[in-house]
């Protein structure tokens, strides 16, 4: 991946992710799975929470078991193993290679992973039941960055169907989502990083030999406003809902679900 061919942030993100995959051997279990996907294996792994959110996430997209469900930034495949037993085909995409290589061990029954470049989805139009696309905005600078993204989960799911953007920090809840993690950090730990493996390390040095990332990213916020006006509304309809309520960063995030107008 070049910086040349994207923006500097979105390299970021897929060597963010890729640089993690890369540590992962065999199939991955949930402790690698919440590490791969930035998640606190202490919070994370608690079957509880994974539960509620994927009620969560069923309830708001008004799926179930006959659905054919799009994941857009799927990375190692937490989110496709804990949702995947609760619809009829499960489809993920994401534009880490190595995330996906780790996903696909996974072997879900009714599952499949594709790599993507991040600028269109290459799929058909009307395809899709519903899209999901969770914790991913967080890696957009602005929501004018993630506008065409958007339009593209609008144009593959079904006239009717509905795209959940979720977890989407509340930029007027900063605070209070700063001094939540203060109490996540008090109850489960610092998260530890676990030492890189020589493939990491190698992978770490040979992308700053191309100068492509740092391998960091940030976690941005954004309004509530500037998310509803994000989408013409002859496209779609727009409802913004709460996030989990076990979530311990509830109250500071927040769902928005597009339904496309036929």
């Amino acid at each position: 991946m070049k910086t040349g061919s994207q923006p500097r942030w979105k390299s970021d993100a897929a060597a963010f992710f890729s640089l993690r995959a890369h540590g992962v051997r065999g199939v991955p279990g949930w402790d690698e799975l919440c590490y791969t996907s930035g998640r606190h294996p202490g919070l994370w792994g608690e079957k509880a929470l994974r539960d509620d959110l994927v009620a969560s996430v069923v309830e708001q997209l008004r799926i179930g078991k006959d659905a054919k469900l799009l994941e857009v930034g799927c990375a190692s495949g937490f989110l496709a193993k804990a949702i995947a037993p609760s619809v009829g085909e499960y489809v993920g995409i994401d534009v880490s290679g190595p995330a996906v290589a780790v996903a696909r061990r996974l072997e879900l029954s009714n599952g499949k992973f594709e790599v993507t470049d991040g600028q269109r989805i290459d799929l058909p139009c009307d395809s899709f039941d519903a899209v999901l696309c969770y914790d991913v905005i967080t890696n957009f600078p602005s929501v004018e960055e993630f506008a065409s993204l958007l339009e593209e989960m609008i144009r593959v799911v079904k006239p009717g169907g509905r795209v959940m953007v979720g977890s989407i920090p509340d930029e007027e809840k900063k605070a209070d989502a700063a001094r939540l993690g203060e109490k996540v950090i008090e109850e489960y730990g610092a998260f530890e990083q676990p030492e890189e493996s020589l493939r990491q390390r190698f992978y770490r040095w040979i992308s700053r030999r191309l100068k492509e990332a740092e391998i960091q990213i940030i976690c941005y916020t954004f309004d509530k406003d500037a998310v509803r006006n994000l989408l013409d509304g002859s496209l779609a309809t727009v409802e913004i809902r709460d996030i989990h309520e076990k979530n311990p960063y509830f109250g500071t995030r927040f769902n928005a679900i597009w339904t496309k107008t036929s």
